[in-house]
């Protein structure tokens, strides 16, 4: 049932939703932080699974797709973290929240595990598998 790629992304999609909203909740406890960050880090089992799956498959075109989404995923949160942190040179605080919340929607576990760098690392790690298993079902 796991292996069904529409399932995945299902999930993924669920999952994404999730964690916008978590994102959006403000944490109050050490319990919270802790549930936001496994949250979190559950975002990637999905696409992980779908990685996985998709090479034993030999689907390059799966592959090609997680890929494309975490390097969008990786080069819009730094556009937006950069025009978010210049934002501040301007007078408008309206600017600078309108790009934090378009933020939460691009970078969604990232803002919910609250720990910048875990998310990007698990992005960044997603999309190094993808393309090793691409590189190696083209050989």
């Amino acid at each position: 049932m796991l292996r069904d790629k529409g399932i995945l992304k299902a999930i993924w999609a669920g999952m994404f939703i999730l964690c916008a909203v978590m994102g959006y909740l403000p944490q109050t406890t050490q319990a919270n932080r802790i549930l936001l960050m496994i949250l979190a880090g559950l975002f990637f089992v999905p696409p992980g699974l779908d990685v996985w799956f998709s090479y034993q498959r030999k689907d390059a075109g799966e592959l090609r797709l997680v890929r494309n989404l975490c390097m969008i995923s990786l080069g819009s949160t730094l556009l937006l973290l950069v025009a978010n942190m210049l934002s501040v040179l301007g007078n408008s605080h309206a600017l600078g929240d309108g790009l934090y919340w378009v933020l939460v929607l691009v970078s969604t576990p990232m803002i919910c595990g609250r720990y910048w760098a875990y998310s990007l690392l698990l992005w960044a790690g997603l999309l190094w598998c993808a393309v090793a298993a691409l590189r190696h079902i083209k050989k």
